[in-house]
């Protein structure tokens, strides 16, 4: 008979004790402010295929487009990798829904390269063979700035680590635009000298953008997170849509533009500045 009251105590004290490590919850960050830098991959962006290219002889100091004499080009250019950094900021009002806004600056790069098919291989005059020469493993700096605002979606905040995705819009605005190629050639004094070879008639340099976020946060301390993210950039860039007429120098293709996929890898550093305390016990 005296043994009941203790049993029943003891299941008692079992049956609690799960029950207040259950109710203890992690702080729930609801202002953070996170600068973040990271790594962009590269990608092809348009290939200018078989275009007739006026020979350009350098005589006696001159030079002489002939658009009767073609040779012909290929040119290619791609976004090469590069590094981003940002500053970003989000709120939230309750435990899993909140808005963000962010500001980034996109570090670009174009690399050019260029075939030459040449009608008359022994016309030592033309300078083309040097122009396209001068392409190959050159690079263009294109910075560009992002401004987005949107949604981010967090799962419940805990003391390892909290899953979130987000989607935001906005605007990307670039140095300049992705058409214009300029090659170079040696004059006869020694000098390095830039022509104009695809012009950019309708460079746009801002455009719409959206951004798709994935990523994990992980409390260091209570008032700072490190953030570790996957992002997608979604934005136009321009390219030539077909030929140009050969008989121009610089040529002018007709201008068109797409939406294309940027992937981002990303670590950032948040700052917790407001949040609400988890239960205790």
């Amino acid at each position: 008979m005296i043994r009941h009251p203790f049993a029943l105590t003891l299941a008692a004290l079992c049956a609690a004790a799960p029950v207040s490590a259950a109710a203890q919850t992690a702080d729930r960050p609801n202002l953070v402010l996170t600068i973040f830098g990271g790594f962009r991959a590269g990608h092809q962006l348009w290939t200018l295929q078989d275009q007739p290219f006026a020979v350009i002889d350098y005589v006696g100091g001159n030079l002489y487009p002939d658009s009767t004499r073609r040779d012909t080009l290929t040119v290619a250019r791609e976004v090469t990798p590069s590094f981003i950094a940002g500053l970003s900021a989000s709120y939230f009002r309750g435990p899993h829904l909140g808005v963000a806004a962010e500001m980034a600056f996109l570090s670009m790069s174009l690399n050019s390269r260029c075939a030459l098919g040449r009608l008359d291989a022994s016309d030592t005059a033309d300078i083309n063979p040097a122009l396209c020469n001068s392409l190959n493993g050159a690079s263009v700096a294109m910075s560009a700035v992002e401004f987005s605002a949107g949604l981010i979606l967090r799962g419940t905040p805990s003391q390892t680590a909290t899953p979130y995705i987000g989607l935001s819009g906005g605007l990307v605005t670039r140095t300049r635009g992705t058409i214009e190629v300029n090659g170079a050639f040696l004059d006869n004094g020694g000098i390095l000298n830039s022509i104009p070879m695809i012009a950019d008639d309708k460079a746009t340099r801002t455009n719409l953008s959206a951004l798709l976020t994935a990523g994990m946060v992980v409390p260091m301390s209570p008032g700072y997170q490190i953030r570790l993210e996957g992002r997608d950039v979604y934005t136009r860039l321009d390219y030539p849509a077909g030929l140009a007429d050969p008989r121009a120098v610089p040529l002018h293709p007709p201008h068109a533009a797409r939406y294309g996929h940027h992937l981002v890898f990303a670590i950032g550093l948040d700052v917790v500045l407001e949040r609400k305390r988890g239960r205790r016990y």
